[in-house]
């Protein structure tokens, strides 16, 4: 019979794989957080843009003003819808926390206020907002009465570019 010696591992071996499993691990588990994130962030911008619809709709329904208050608290957005109706009793969130958007502007300027008037058009007209995190941006065009066009901007440009067609 041969001599069949079996080999076994070295501690060196085992620790070198372990090394490159951990390396592997640690950089998915990045991957997987910033993903989340962004997950996150478009969750709130498509939430908002969704509320603004619904406010579009009452505005017309109503005939009535809404008014939409922005504020930053510890680094996040909130958006405050308001109106004299009695709508706010029953409308679902009338606080809106952006808790993944850093900012919206309209023309490199932050925002503060917008209004959807009677006839459901947002007021500043051609108004574009854009909402921003760390490495996402995203906008929404209100420019035209009764549509809200989603659309995304993964660059970050300026609101002085048409929408694509």
């Amino acid at each position: 019979m041969p001599n069949s010696k079996r080999r076994s591992f070295t501690l060196l071996e085992i620790m070198l794989a372990l090394l490159i499993l951990a390396t592997a691990a640690g950089f998915m588990g990045w991957k997987v957080k910033d993903l989340l994130n962004r997950h996150y962030f478009e969750d709130d911008v498509v939430g908002f843009y969704h509320e603004l619809e619904v406010a579009q709709l009452c505005a017309l329904a109503l005939h009535s003003e809404i008014k939409i208050d922005f504020s930053q608290k510890d680094e996040r957005c909130e958006a405050k819808f308001v109106t004299d109706e009695m709508i706010l009793e029953t409308w679902s969130k009338p606080v809106r926390k952006l808790k993944y958007v850093q900012e919206i502007r309209v023309n490199n300027l932050p925002l503060k206020q917008l209004t959807i008037d009677a006839n459901g058009v947002v007021q500043p007209p051609k108004t574009r907002l854009f909402f921003s995190s760390q490495d996402r941006s995203y906008g929404i065009d209100c420019s035209k009465p009764l549509k809200i066009y989603l659309e995304p901007n993964p660059r970050g440009e300026d609101g002085d570019q048409e929408p694509p067609v």
